[in-house]
């Protein structure tokens, strides 16, 4: 089923339940009441609360590190801990998580291709935070975001595009927008727009929107991005073939390789759960032998070189991300709390820069 003909079955039998997606990256969870949208909830980094307050600069990252470290200790929900230190007020908090759940919703209609089950019945999960949202009207948001970005693409394609400052001037309820501004401050004719999400640590969908209206007003022009080339290895290959490799890979600890073969897996086959299990298991396995061999939690990782020896060391926007975090104070563990990133990602890319003698670690 398409999603807004799956929402709109849900919505038009007044069901009670959880409905659970997953891509080959993400999972999320809506639960129904009457056919209502009562909760949600997402693994995707960028879509937890503590990233969304920093993507809407109510706290900064040492903020939420500090609060992370202390619901760790404590287990007291972080969005008290925020309220309780000052960071926050309840208030902001309240509706930082309205618009968080309402902008995870929204965003099921960017996903590509996607897998669902739903569970009916009585909801026997706790409802930290609930809502009260119609179907209908998060299919009116859904799909015009799913039409913006059809008009995106036709003008840039999102992820490695550059776009750069021109002299034309920007209209004066743009200049208000602090969003806008910051944007601009961060646009230098190099980062891509994937670097500018994650310093931003906001989705995607968020930044391309502000980087189309600008680049539409002649504000911002698109310069040619740079040819990584492609690795043409796996082109033609079934996902049955696919699983293979990855599962010879991983017998020989590769885990990078084969962590990719079996997310295009997932991508070929989406529906297929048992496929989508595999990718999970095989990333719990390496997050595990790398906080094990490669990567301690409690280590403090250190930079080999200086942030400006690194710069023509053609590193990813992810392993920029990462490096200017790394300040000698921090652990593995508090890197991977304040990161826009999954866990495993996060994890792959420290590797990478260890890997290549970039950064060591050292004790606290």
């Amino acid at each position: 089923m398409a999603l807004p003909d799956l929402l709109q079955w849900l919505a038009g039998a007044g069901k009670t339940g959880s409905l659970c997606l997953a891509n080959e990256h993400f999972k999320k969870e809506i639960l129904f009441r009457d056919g209502v949208i009562v909760a949600s909830s997402s693994d995707d980094p960028r879509e937890f609360l503590g990233q969304f307050l920093l993507a809407h600069r109510k706290i900064t990252e040492e903020q939420l590190r500090k609060a992370m470290e202390s619901q760790r200790s404590t287990g007291v929900m972080l969005g008290k801990i925020l309220v309780m230190v000052g960071a926050v007020d309840e208030a902001e908090i309240s509706e930082m998580l309205t618009l968080k759940a309402e902008e995870s919703l929204f965003n099921l209609f960017l996903w590509k291709r996607g897998s669902f089950t739903f569970e009916d019945g009585n909801i026997e999960t706790e409802i930290e935070f609930s809502l009260t949202l119609r179907v209908e009207d998060v299919l009116m948001e859904g799909l015009r975001r799913y039409d913006e970005l059809q008009v995106i693409l036709k003008a840039f394609a999102p992820g490695e595009s550059v776009l750069e400052r021109t002299d034309a001037p920007l209209p004066r309820k743009l200049a208000e927008s602090s969003e806008v501004r910051r944007l601009l401050e961060m646009v230098d004719g190099k980062r891509t727009l994937t670097d500018l999400c994650l310093e931003l640590h906001a989705p995607e969908f968020r930044v391309s929107r502000i980087a189309y209206e600008l680049f539409r007003l002649n504000c911002l022009r698109l310069v040619k991005p740079p040819d990584h080339g492609g690795d043409n290895d796996q082109h033609g290959l079934s996902a049955d073939e696919l699983v293979a490799r990855a599962t010879r890979l991983l017998d020989r600890q590769k885990f990078e390789k084969a962590l990719q073969l079996l997310a295009n897996a997932v991508q070929l086959r989406p529906s297929d759960l048992a496929m989508r299990q595999a990718l999970d298991d095989a990333e719990q396995r390496f997050v595990e032998r790398a906080h094990q061999h490669y990567l301690p939690p409690d280590k403090v990782p250190r930079l080999e070189r200086s942030l400006e020896q690194m710069t023509n060391e053609n590193l990813t926007p992810q392993e920029v991300f990462l490096a200017t975090r790394i300040n000698g104070t921090w652990t593995v563990k508090d890197i991977i709390t304040i990161s826009p990133m999954r866990e495993v990602e996060t994890l792959l890319v420290l590797k990478h820069l260890r890997e290549r003698g970039l950064i060591s670690l050292g004790e606290t």
